[in-house]
């Protein structure tokens, strides 16, 4: 067989043409090995998402209960310091120091009417206790509202649903009174305030 040179630049034409599509095809192959996915399925979507509602459907009621014991803790807190400082005005002052709760207050209606704030409001200080107030309340007496803490929150007296007040004389004694404090919320545990004879609050 004779091969002339014009087979032979035949031949290393094809074999480079082929070694050039091979490594093409190699140099494909590893490009779409490297190329990365993004995003999500639509299982992958929806498994997410009923995760999330399981998470939400348990903690929204957790925090509400949170939130109202939080908010109950608060106003006890508040108001038995204001029991206490009650009486430690009324000895320092030697006076009558009044802490008036479901104070009346009047409306804007022509004429005013006084509306009851039954166990949803408390004066500290209170010097115009039994009489229809004008809102806000005089400059040295302190409005408390319930609603600033919860509206799920009562305050009331035991065997007393409104109009009830405690004094404190200038010798720090006051009448027994308990109050409680209760929540619409039956998670929420009731919380007491007694004053005894002494006046001291408890």
């Amino acid at each position: 067989m004779i091969i002339t040179a014009e087979s032979m630049s035949v031949s290393v034409i094809l074999k480079m043409m082929i070694k050039n599509r091979i490594e093409a095809i190699i140099k494909g192959i590893r490009l779409r090995t490297q190329v990365r996915e993004y995003g999500f399925s639509m299982m992958e979507l929806i498994a997410v998402i009923s995760v999330l509602s399981i998470l939400t459907a348990i903690a929204v009621p957790a925090f509400s209960d949170w939130r109202d014991r939080a908010a109950m803790s608060n106003l006890h807190g508040t108001l038995m310091a204001h029991m206490k400082q009650g009486r430690v005005k009324a000895m320092a002052e030697n006076r009558d120091v009044m802490v008036e709760f479901d104070p009346v207050k009047f409306n804007l209606a022509m004429p005013p009417v006084p509306l009851p704030v039954i166990g949803k409001a408390y004066v500290f200080d209170a010097l115009q206790v039994g009489s229809v107030r004008a809102v806000p309340p005089i400059e040295e007496e302190r409005l408390v509202l319930v609603s600033d803490f919860s509206d799920h929150i009562t305050i009331t007296k035991k065997g007393v649903v409104n109009g009830l007040f405690v004094k404190f004389s200038g010798s720090g004694t006051a009448k027994n009174i308990t109050f409680v404090l209760t929540s619409t919320n039956p998670s929420v545990a009731v919380k007491t305030i007694t004053i005894n004879l002494l006046g001291r609050a408890y």
